[in-house]
Parts: C-alpha cells; structure tokens; sequence
C-alpha cells in the first residue's frame, strides 16, 4: 500500500491509486482527522497522511480539485486495504468496508448528491420554512453554524407555495 506521492500524471479519478481513493472517500464522509484516517490504513505514521491531506488542498491537477471540492463520482468506491476495518456511513449510518459508502455514493434517495449536502451531516429535521423567506435564511444560518448541511431533503419545496 503506498500513498501518493503526486498528481501530475492524474487524467481521470479512476487513475488514482485505491488507497488515495480510500481517503478520498473517507473525507467525502466526513472524517478528516489525519490520525483515524491512518489507523484505518494501519499505518503508525501519521506524517505522510497529513502530507497527503496537504497535497488535497494545494493540488492544482483539475480531476484531483474536483474530488476534493465536489467529491468522487457517483459509482466510484474502494474497499479498506485491511479486512474487517468499518466505518458508520454520516448519511444512511451503515456500517461499510467501502468508501465513500456505496449505496449513498450511487443510489440518489439515500442522500443528495449535491456538495452542499455531502460533506455535512443532515440536519435532525427538516423545516417548513419557505425558501428565499428571511426564516428560511435564519435556518440555515443556524444549521452551518452547527456544521450540519444547510438543507435538509425533506424541506418546503420551492415549487410547493406556488400550487398552494
């Protein structure tokens, strides 16, 4: 198991070692703690996982930008390097041996798939507010303020005041 070691030969997310993609998902789920991403790796270094981690945010390789800013594409998981190593998926709180989790990475109704919700856990209910009111903005202020997702996918729909 290597880490990487740079990304200019990167032309599409698929080329990325499995590893690097196994942090990558395990970031899209929202750990980013350096020393839990190593001990899922078994590796007792945690410098060249903060080096990677570091290499993520000052990458200029467009394919490696995009995985980090928007996440990987829908479909495009990787098993743990080690057997019975687990993580709980933030969204549908399963137990996977994949990362990011397979059913939420593929399957729309388990999660939205827009950044916006991605990186943040869901907030523990959804709220009537209209959106564009100035509650709806209170809302959502309170929900970043608490690092969860801005939205929720059972909020007021746009389009529901206007069939009222």
């Amino acid at each position: 198991m290597h880490l990487q070691k740079n990304f200019d030969r990167v032309v599409t997310p698929g080329k990325l070692p499995d590893t690097t993609v196994v942090v990558l998902g395990l970031m899209e789920m929202g750990y980013t703690d350096p020393k839990m991403i190593a001990e899922v790796l078994h590796r007792r270094e945690v410098r060249s996982v903060r080096e990677l981690l570091r290499m993520f945010k000052t990458s200029k390789n467009p394919v490696v930008r995009h995985c980090v800013d928007v996440g990987l594409p829908p479909g495009l998981v990787r098993p743990f390097p080690y057997e019975g190593v687990k993580v709980m998926c933030p969204i549908c709180r399963c137990m996977v041996d994949h990362v990011p989790c397979p059913r939420c990475s593929v399957v729309s109704r388990h999660c939205d798939s827009s950044p916006a919700t991605r990186r943040h856990p869901l907030p523990p209910s959804p709220t009537k507010a209209a959106p564009g009111t100035m509650r709806k903005v209170l809302v959502m202020r309170r929900r970043a303020a608490k690092g969860q997702s801005v939205f929720h996918p059972q909020d007021v729909d746009p389009g529901e005041e206007c069939r009222k």
